[in-house]
C-alpha cells in the first residue's frame, strides 16, 4: 500500500516515515499537492535499477541484431598497408625498452 505524506508531515515525523519504509511501505512525499519524491526500501530501489539496466541491455542487443542484418557500408576489407607488419629496425627489431622499431619506407 503506497502512503502519501506532505513535506510538513515528513519534517514533523521523519522517524515515523522511516519506520514505514523499513516495514516495506512506499512513501510518496508531496509539496503543494504534487509528488516530489518517493522513498522506497533499498531492495525495491535496487530491483528498479536492475530492471532499468536490463531494459538498456535489451535495447543494445536489439540494436546489435539490427546492425547484423544490414549490409556493411563502405570498405569491407582493410587496405594492403594495414595488412603488412611494420619493417624491423637494425637492432634486431626491438628498441631499448622492448618495443618494436619500424623503419620508414619512402
Amino acid at each position: 500500500m503506497a502512503i502519501t505524506m506532505t513535506v510538513t508531515q515528513v519534517r514533523a515525523g521523519f522517524s515515523r516515515m522511516l519506520n514505514l519504509v523499513e516495514a516495506g511501505e512506499e512513501v510518496t512525499i508531496t509539496r503543494y499537492g504534487k509528488p516530489v519524491a518517493t522513498v522506497v526500501p533499498p531492495i525495491r530501489s535496487m530491483n528498479n535499477a536492475a530492471r532499468r539496466a536490463i531494459a538498456v541491455a535489451d535495447e543494445v542487443g536489439r540494436g546489435i541484431e539490427e546492425a547484423r542484418k544490414r549490409p556493411a557500408s563502405g570498405r569491407t576489407r582493410p587496405s594492403k598497408a594495414a595488412e603488412e607488419p611494420p619493417a624491423l629496425g637494425a637492432r634486431g627489431g626491438r628498441g631499448s625498452r622492448g618495443t618494436l622499431l619500424a623503419t620508414s619506407r619512402h
